[in-house]
């Protein structure tokens, strides 16, 4: 059986800094140095309570604090084997303003264009073409990634105009 003795002002000075906070005796008299035993114990987990709810509640704030237009997020992705000198598009519609996210990935042999269209679209020519714009080349691909400035709600066409001499798996992936 073991009975907790509270130990003495001299004894102690030094073991708080290592962490011991007094002597276990047990019935038979022998002694030994206990290592976070007793009260300390108690104030540890209590300490390591009140950090869990203070993280908590710092999450918990952090959450509401966001827009919910940050929360609210869009991806579209498209994969498939566009013909030669064909194009092939994808539709979609934002209910607020958006500012949209582009990656291309398409062979290296062969010319890729990438069109938006809209009501609300800026107009003039393609947003990437790979023969001009700077795509990064590996294994056999070009991945061209761009990012466009908010624009209004509204239906959004991407098109993708491929003009190699073979057919092309092409992939698109549109976030905002």
């Amino acid at each position: 059986m073991i009975f907790w003795r509270e130990p003495s002002r001299r004894s102690t000075q030094g073991a708080r800094y290592a962490g011991i906070s007094g002597r276990l005796r047990t019935k038979a008299g022998e002694g030994f140095a206990a290592a976070r035993s007793g009260p300390y114990l108690r104030r540890g987990v209590l300490r390591l309570g009140r950090v869990s709810r203070v993280a908590l509640v710092v999450a918990l704030a952090a959450a509401v604090a966001l827009p919910t237009t940050a929360l609210a997020k869009g991806k579209v992705s498209f994969q498939g084997t566009i013909p030669a000198g064909k194009s092939s598009s994808v539709t979609f519609t934002v209910h607020k303003a958006a500012s949209f996210r582009v990656l291309l990935r398409v062979p290296t042999q062969g010319r890729a264009k990438l069109f938006l269209t809209g009501n609300t679209a800026p107009s003039g020519g393609p947003l990437i073409d790979t023969k001009t714009f700077a795509c990064e080349g590996a294994a056999g691909s070009f991945y061209c990634k761009a990012a466009y400035e908010p624009l209004p709600k509204g239906t959004y066409r991407w098109r993708i105009r491929w003009t190699g001499k073979k057919p092309a798996h092409v992939e698109l992936t549109v976030r905002w």
